[in-house]
């Protein structure tokens, strides 16, 4: 097996991985059912900051380190610094995509409802 498939399989088992992580905090988040407190306004606009600071850092990620190896790998497949930027930008923006999950597991065991912790 080539370096890249390798690479390739191992990311696509960590992307299930989180993938399922997700639905396990949902789940979880459904089952549990935390107490419905107020929470105040400023805290839930603070989480909703560092979120979409979350997503543009994934973004940024995916832009600075995944699209520029995938521009090197196809004309040249052995370079491993062009595969470790590859593997470092995908699962540096799958980490942040899954931060943004946690955030609103998070808002949902303060007491947020469903529509604010979505």
């Amino acid at each position: 097996m080539t370096p890249i498939k390798r690479a390739l399989r191992t990311e696509r088992f960590v992307h299930i991985g989180l993938l399922l992580m997700v639905v396990l905090a949902l789940d979880t988040a459904y089952r549990v059912k935390p107490h419905h407190n107020r929470i105040s306004p400023i805290m839930v606009y603070a989480i909703a900051f560092v979120c979409l600071n979350n997503i543009g850092l994934a973004g940024f990620f995916r832009s600075r380190f995944v699209k520029r190896s995938e521009d090197s790998l196809p004309s040249n497949p052995t370079d491993e610094s062009a595969l470790k930027r590859w593997r470092q930008g995908v699962l540096n923006s799958l980490i942040m995509a899954y931060s943004v999950v946690l955030f609103g597991f998070l808002l949902k065991f303060m007491g947020a409802t469903w529509g604010i912790a979505g």
